[in-house]
C-alpha cells in the first residue's frame, strides 16, 4: 500500500471537522463541549484527531445500525 501519512494531517480544526462530518460548525462546537467527539484545545483552537473523527462516525453508525436491528427485531416478533 501507499504510505499517506505524509499528505494526512494528524490534527484538523474545528471547522474542517464540521466539513468532514457533514454538520454545521455550531454542531460540531456542540458535540465537542459534551464529549460526544474526543477533541483537544492547543491555544485557543480545537483540534481533532483523524482516530477522534473515524470513532465518532463508527459509533454513529453502530447506533443506526442497533437501533434498526432493534425495530426489525420488534416488528418480527
Amino acid at each position: 500500500g501507499t504510505d499517506m501519512t505524509a499528505v494526512t494531517p494528524l490534527f484538523y480544526d474545528l471547522r474542517k471537522t464540521a466539513t468532514m462530518l457533514r454538520v454545521d460548525y455550531s454542531t460540531a462546537w456542540n458535540l465537542v463541549n459534551t464529549g460526544q467527539l474526543k477533541a483537544m484545545q492547543i491555544g485557543r483552537r480545537w483540534k481533532v484527531t483523524q482516530a477522534a473523527i473515524d470513532a465518532f462516525v463508527q459509533q454513529c453508525t453502530e447506533a443506526v445500525h442497533y437501533g434498526r436491528r432493534a425495530i426489525a427485531t420488534h416488528v418480527n416478533a
